[in-house]
């Protein structure tokens, strides 16, 4: 899966969609999923496996936040924006797994 923003001008969206490749040496296609987000623009999509959900973080730039969907299938996705929360001052970026110890300790020295 690749997640990207879908930039149409007109009518004007700046949402979240993705597309699937069953080999990453023949690419990509062009057609790409219906919108993952809400009706707020976002942009810089950060997928995330956890679990059994695919979970896609991303920033609501218009609305100075973040916000997160999650999806057991890759068809149906839940806004679980309310559900997550990040350090302050973040900015779209890669998500990764890290130890609870790292966690805490950056956790602490953002405080």
């Amino acid at each position: 899966m690749m997640f990207l923003k879908n930039e149409n001008s007109n009518p004007p969206e700046k949402n979240i969609r993705f597309t699937v490749s069953k080999s990453l040496k023949n690419g990509f296609p062009t057609e790409v999923s219906k919108p993952i987000t809400g009706s707020y623009w976002a942009e810089g999509p950060a997928p995330l496996l956890v679990g059994e959900y695919i979970y896609v973080y991303f920033d609501k730039y218009r609305d100075h936040q973040y916000g997160a969907v999650r999806s057991k299938d890759g068809v149906d996705w839940e806004d679980v924006s309310d559900q997550v929360s990040f350090p302050k001052g973040t900015r779209h970026g890669t998500a990764f797994k890290v130890d609870r110890t790292i966690l805490e300790n950056i956790w602490r020295a953002s405080e």
